[in-house]
């Protein structure tokens, strides 16, 4: 399957990649532009990324419309990981999600997703990890 994911350089989107790359998979990562973690996916998997199951994007998730000019592959699952203020106390902070919310285009980044996959089969899928 081909999967997108945000979200990728985090931990558990890290170890989603790796499992996704093992399993034969094609992974579109979207990361920070300039990201300082991006080292979390390419290490270990110089492999997929020289034969073309390992893509990576710079995108700011404030910008999801960019996403349309920047993925001209159809995908098969959008796994949305990517998500600001997610560490320590920023999480129970009602307030801060709730902006991040507004702020960060969740709903621009859905809509975005439904018009630039239109093979897209399903929007999120659990594949037994």
């Amino acid at each position: 399957m081909n999967i997108i994911m945000t979200g990728s350089t985090s931990f558990v989107g890290a170890a989603t990649v790796r499992e996704l790359l093992r399993r034969g998979h094609t992974v579109t990562a979207i990361v920070r532009p300039k990201s300082s973690k991006l080292d979390t996916i390419l290490e270990g998997n110089e492999e997929a990324l020289l034969s073309g199951r390992l893509l990576v994007i710079e995108n700011d998730l404030s910008e999801p419309e960019r996403l349309l000019e920047k993925v001209t592959k159809p995908q098969d699952v959008f796994c949305h990981f990517g998500w600001g203020g997610s560490g320590s106390a920023s999480r129970t902070d009602k307030a801060l999600q709730r902006s991040l919310w507004r702020r960060s285009g969740q709903r621009r980044l859905w809509d975005a997703a439904n018009s630039c996959f239109q093979a897209l089969r399903r929007s999120m899928e659990c594949i037994g990890i």
